[in-house]
């Protein structure tokens, strides 16, 4: 009986085992679709988890991302070009940024366009011009540590 139980129970917990790693192979495969074929309505959360582990960003997949319904979540991204920043702003929704720190102006002008919410919760030096842009966003923007910096050494000035 001992025995019959012991089977059971390493039976069970290599089904759950194989049910997570079959999830998450399905979430995957879900994101890689959805970058290189196009857009699927109604993305799970899955995906999300999947795009907030993006570290470098095309043109291209900002692009296919941008069409996305719902929240953004690109919270890995360091650096964020002005092209792909282009492409973001055609997202309508949310679009959470929270990995970057620095933003350029350039950037500022394309995201500045973004319809919805914009979380750049990391960003913590912007120049004057960066700024300028960012008040234009259509929706509530989200700055937590911001410095803005005339590029004047030792002349930052902290914004909150």
């Amino acid at each position: 009986m001992y025995i019959t139980a012991t089977c059971r129970i390493a039976s069970l917990y290599r089904s759950q085992l194989f049910s997570q790693r079959l999830r998450s192979l399905l979430a995957f495969a879900l994101a890689l679709y959805t970058c290189t074929h196009g857009v699927l309505t109604g993305v799970p959360a899955c995906v999300a988890q999947e795009t907030n582990e993006i570290q470098i960003l095309s043109e291209a997949t900002a692009a296919r991302l941008a069409k996305t319904e719902g929240p953004l979540q690109l919270n890995s991204l360091k650096t964020l070009s002005g092209e792909a920043a282009a492409a973001l702003a055609a997202h309508t929704g949310s679009l959470y940024l929270q990995g970057l720190e620095r933003l350029d102006s350039t950037c500022a002008a394309e995201l500045a366009k973004h319809k919805g919410d914009l979380h750049l919760e990391s960003v913590k030096f912007i120049d004057p011009d960066a700024a300028e842009h960012l008040v234009k966003v259509d929706g509530d923007l989200y700055l937590n540590s911001l410095f803005i910096s005339d590029n004047v050494p030792g002349k930052a000035t902290r914004i909150f």
